[in-house]
């Protein structure tokens, strides 16, 4: 069995749950909790990044507020 994490939505729960503290500490523990309940062969944790959306639509997620002071230097340090 394979374990894919949704690392940008996890990332945006505990960061708007937990006022950005401690963000990374918790992904890890669920990690931890999901890696020995199933024990996956394997795990990989995705990130969202720039796509063909943007191309084929400048517009794509245009209209979403400006991310918070520190949220994307989370990202880039996960």
């Amino acid at each position: 069995m394979y374990l894919g994490i949704d690392a940008n939505n996890w990332i945006a729960q505990i960061w708007h749950a937990q006022n950005g503290v401690g963000v990374l500490d918790m992904v890890a523990r669920r990690a931890e909790a999901l890696m020995r309940r199933y024990r996956p062969q394997q795990t990989v944790f995705c990130f969202d990044r720039r796509s063909f959306r943007h191309d084929i639509f400048p517009a794509y997620k245009s209209k979403r507020p400006p991310k918070p002071p520190g949220y994307q230097e989370l990202i880039d340090a996960a």
